[in-house]
C-alpha cells in the first residue's frame, strides 16, 4: 500500500483498500472501496469503519471471491455486510477464478493478463467498474 505523492486537489478520490490499513487515516476519499473475503475482513472493516465514516466518503462493500467456500458463505456474508450503516454492497461478487488470481498475480486488470479476457472475473470486474462509474456521475462506459 502506498500513497501518491500528491493527492490534494482532484475533484474525485476513490481509495480501493483491504479492511485493515491506516491508508484510512492519511487519505480523504470520496468513495471508499471496500474488498471483503470472509469473516476476518468483515472484523477487520469493524476496526476501521468509525475511521471511514469520519472521512464522510461512500463505503462501497464489494464480495471478493468469497465463493469457493459455497452459496452459504457468500450470502452469510452479504447478509453480513448489509447490516454495516451507511454502506452499499455491491450486486455480485467478484469469483474466485484463475483470471483474478492471475490478474492479481502480475498487478494488471484481468482483461489484460493472458487468457483473462471474456472470462466471468472479466466480466464481474468489468461490471463493478461500470456501477463505480455510474454511482460517481459517469454514466458507465467503460
Amino acid at each position: 500500500m502506498e500513497l501518491p505523492a500528491r493527492i490534494a486537489n482532484y475533484d474525485l478520490v476513490i481509495a480501493d483498500c483491504p479492511p485493515a490499513i491506516e491508508i484510512v487515516d492519511s487519505v480523504t476519499a470520496d468513495l471508499w472501496l471496500v474488498p471483503l473475503d470472509g469473516r476476518l475482513a468483515m472484523e477487520n472493516l469493524g476496526n476501521i469503519y468509525p475511521s471511514l465514516r469520519r472521512t464522510q466518503g461512500a463505503i462501497t462493500l464489494v464480495l471478493n471471491r468469497c465463493d469457493l467456500a459455497g452459496k452459504r458463505v457468500v450470502e452469510g456474508l452479504r447478509e453480513a455486510a448489509e447490516q454495516i450503516p451507511n454502506a452499499v454492497v455491491r450486486g455480485a461478487p467478484i469469483p474466485a477464478s484463475a483470471a483474478i488470481a492471475k490478474a492479481a498475480e502480475y498487478f494488471r486488470p484481468v482483461w489484460d493478463v493472458p487468457y483473462g479476457k471474456g472470462t466471468q472475473g472479466d466480466r464481474a470486474i468489468q461490471q463493478l467498474c461500470a456501477d463505480l462509474l455510474t454511482d460517481c456521475g459517469f454514466g458507465g462506459k467503460l
